[in-house]
């Protein structure tokens, strides 16, 4: 305590030094809160912040006041996840802080009288550099508060002591620090004289810091600026002087041996007694540029590739469905024939396979169409209970011949719901289809539906062989199925419950399995009774 009052620095006014600090720690980290704070034996009191209204909280409340019990500095990646912190009001409550990297500022005689800190809503992991960073950032603090103790007598160089420290730490960091103060010309035309620029300038920009001085360096980088950018460049840093709000802004860049790199613009205006000032750093952003255009380029392609899938698959199926469904005529007519013995075997035999065929390649067209997002839903007004009877119903001459009892649980009363028909009706059949399938002779399958205001949960619980709860994820896989190869006992594409996920996220449904090992699988899928409208324009269910 007798360190802090020393400095007799609680309760007075901003001041602009401090201002200055906070603002470079904020936009140096790229955080959105940054603070310098001095803590008593009562309370956590801002001396200069960015990012927060709050000017003083009780120590109970206060994260710094477990960063001045450390001698370096603190970090708390996500604040929930860190018991100290997880229940702090500023954590569980708005702004709902997550990041917190503070370090203490300790007097020269050991002293720790407060913390200079930046915050952020989010979860970060800082960088080496980015510590470094705050680090030095916390002894500038501490300089300058030394510098205010000082006798009369050496504040003019301790004022220079701080500005030669300030320049080091602006050329410490990887970007090009500047200081530009703005004018209005009589003609109302901004005029920009950059007081400050750091050394980095002549690796980045290529720029002759020695021959050129600073006054220059505005008029200087806007030439070098592409021509087609330049126009946009000039009117965002004019607009951030002229509302006085933060500037940011990408540009490509020229340098004088023809080299191309993006640069990256942030920067904060500043009011003075002539004009605004933006205190702020160029950065170079030609890797993050590069980054987006390999995404966008892949993109393109990846939507090139769907397409000739599509395609491809249109012409597959012509070209299958066309000799397939004489196949399966011709087995037809063998099957009328009442042929006897072999021919009646392998005329029987024709059909399933065509049948399955056919089955198979109409799911992977469902498939295709879906991941294409060329499906969307129509949604009408309908009894989703006479729907699940109508589907259920047609599963029963299947699960007698299988030995399985089929159950249908139909609520007393119509279910009615704003929903899309031909979906809901693929959703069950994929869903009972799978039950009946893995449910072994002598076991039951019960489909059932209920409804809230708001959503109805069908579900369809059997007794059959079930699974493991960790191959649950498996089974949502295109193709793939829990068992496979010479283990199948089931035949299938491996494609229903792939076609269903898909479904009911376009519903903007869900789905959850519960299962075990020969014990059964019970599959209940959430949608909501009334949908948000559908996108516009993509194809309607059909194949």
């Amino acid at each position: 305590m007798a360190a802090l009052q020393r400095y007799q620095i609680m309760d007075t006014p901003p001041e602009e030094a401090f201002d200055h600090i906070t603002d470079l720690a904020a936009h140096t980290l790229d955080v959105p809160i940054a603070v310098v704070n001095f803590i008593d034996a009562e309370r956590q009191w801002f001396k200069s912040c960015v990012g927060t209204d709050v000017n003083e909280t009780p120590l109970d409340q206060a994260l710094c006041n477990t960063t001045i019990r450390t001698p370096g500095l603190m970090v708390v990646e996500d604040a929930r996840h860190d018991s100290r912190f997880k229940g702090n009001p500023f954590v569980a409550g708005p702004p709902h802080l997550r990041f917190y990297m503070g370090m203490p500022l300790t007097s020269p005689d050991g002293y720790r009288v407060g913390t200079l800190c930046v915050m952020d809503t989010r979860p970060r992991s800082p960088t080496e550099q980015d510590r470094q960073t705050l680090k030095k950032l916390a002894q500038v603090v501490m300089n300058e508060l030394e510098m205010r103790a000082t006798e009369s007598q050496r504040a003019y160089r301790e004022l220079y002591d701080r500005e030669q420290r300030l320049r080091n730490l602006a050329n410490s960091i990887p970007g090009v620090v500047f200081r530009m103060d703005t004018h209005m010309e009589p003609n109302d035309a901004p005029r920009y004289d950059v007081q400050f620029i750091s050394e980095y300038a002549r690796e980045l920009l290529d720029y002759p810091l020695d021959t050129r001085g600073t006054h220059e360096a505005f008029a200087w980088f806007a030439a070098r600026v592409l021509p087609d950018y330049r126009e946009a460049f000039l009117a965002s840093v004019a607009e951030a002087v002229r509302s006085g709000t933060p500037w940011r802004h990408d540009v490509p860049f020229q340098t004088d041996t023809g080299a191309v790199r993006w640069i990256r613009g942030v920067a904060v205006p500043e009011q003075g007694p002539n004009g605004r000032t933006l205190n702020g750093v160029l950065l170079d952003s030609t890797a993050e540029k590069k980054a987006e255009e390999a995404l966008r380029d892949a993109k393109e392609k990846a939507e090139e590739m769907s397409r000739l899938k599509s395609a491809f698959l249109t012409n597959m199926s012509h070209e299958i469905r066309t000799p397939l469904a004489a196949i399966m005529g011709f087995a037809d007519v063998l099957n009328d024939l009442d042929l006897k013995g072999p021919a009646n075997k392998f005329s029987a035999l024709m059909r399933r396979s065509s049948q399955r065929l056919l089955d198979t390649l109409n799911a992977v067209l469902e498939l295709s169409q879906l991941e294409a997002a060329a499906v969307s839903v129509q949604p009408t007004k309908l009894s989703a209970a006479a729907v699940l009877y109508d589907v259920a119903v047609s599963f029963r001459a299947q699960a007698e011949d299988q030995g399985v009892t089929l159950t249908v649980k139909r609520p007393p009363s119509e279910v009615e719901a704003v929903i899309d028909r031909e979906a809901l009706t693929r959703i069950l059949t994929h869903v009972i289809d799978n039950a009946v399938k893995f449910t072994p002779a002598g076991g039951t399958v019960t489909v059932g539906i209920r409804a809230t205001e708001a959503d109805l949960t069908l579900t369809v619980a059997d007794t059959g062989v079930g699974m493991r709860p960790d191959m649950v994820p498996q089974i949502f896989t295109a193709f793939q199925q829990v068992s496979t190869g010479d283990t199948r006992s089931h035949e299938g594409s491996g494609l229903g419950l792939t076609i269903t996920k898909h479904l009911v996220e376009l519903m903007q449904g869900s789905i959850q399995v519960d299962t075990a090992p020969d014990t059964g699988t019970t599959v209940r899928v959430c949608l909501p009774r009334r949908p948000a409208p559908a996108p516009t324009d993509p194809a309607r269910l059909h194949y």
